[in-house]
């Protein structure tokens, strides 16, 4: 049993894989092409887990736990970070090309994700 340190709620634990499962699965489901690296031995460190793509929308996702131990690395912020800048604070460039949109999302965030990928 983990309780949320910051309400002291029990948390229902999903495990990264059935996460990784039901992101993918929602992101099919509208219409999103998608990527995630299955292994990542001989990888750069920190790239976000998936990346979606649908129409003139492209979206780097970092998946994380609900569990309170499960935060980004360094490499991962410096990744979600670096695209930030790229996109400008998530708006869009005078020439009108689209810019990536970064999120890290955890289970508890199903409704605004459903929201996103809509």
């Amino acid at each position: 049993m983990v309780r949320d340190p910051a309400t002291g709620r029990v948390l229902v634990l999903e495990d990264e894989e059935s996460w990784l499962s039901w992101v993918e699965d929602r992101a099919a489901r509208s219409g999103w092409r998608y990527y995630h690296t299955r292994r990542s031995t001989g990888s750069v460190a920190g790239f976000p887990d998936l990346c979606l793509v649908r129409g003139p929308r492209l979206i780097f996702a970092e998946l994380k736990t609900d569990h309170p131990r499960s935060q980004l690395s360094a490499a991962q912020r410096d990744w979600l970070d670096d695209l930030d800048v790229v996109a400008g604070g998530r708006r869009r460039r005078k020439n009108g090309y689209p810019v990536p949109e970064t999120y890290v999302w955890r289970p508890r965030d199903r409704d605004l994700i459903t929201a996103v990928l809509a």
